[in-house]
């Protein structure tokens, strides 16, 4: 069976999104969108993402075939490998936080706050931990 989560990594069962089969309540997964940043953030990207894949679909292939095939192979090994903690944020001891904006393709530094956009692009822990560091818990 698959399991799904929420964009801010809240329990789907006690916000009364998930029932106990597992089926999905679309009401309640859009009132938790509407008041939740991160959750309204992650869906905006994902809505942007799904309608950039549409359009490149409509308008024909971006890459030479020699550039697909080269993707295809190197996605099949795995893709790039990622050394661990190459791009995790630093938590500093004056509050400010040193993070890789996804969005703005940059490192920002010492940054006393950071984006919804680029806590949405966090995996869960890391989202957690700067959220904790910074006081937005």
């Amino acid at each position: 069976m698959t399991r799904y989560s929420l964009f801010c990594g809240r329990d789907p069962v006690a916000l009364g999104i998930e029932d106990e089969t597992g089926g999905w309540s679309l009401d309640a997964l859009r009132a938790h969108i509407e008041t939740c940043p991160i959750c309204r953030c992650g869906t905006e990207r994902l809505t942007e993402a799904m309608d950039m894949s549409l359009a490149a679909a409509v308008l024909g292939k971006s890459r030479s075939p020699q550039k697909t095939a080269a993707s295809r192979a190197n996605g099949a090994k795995g893709g790039r490998p990622r050394v661990k903690g190459e791009l995790d944020a630093t938590l500093h001891r004056d509050g400010t936080v040193t993070y890789w904006s996804v969005y703005e393709q940059r490192w920002v530094k010492r940054g006393e706050s950071i984006s919804l956009d680029d806590l949405a692009a966090m995996s869960r822990e890391e989202r957690e931990r700067v959220m904790r560091h910074l006081g937005m818990d």
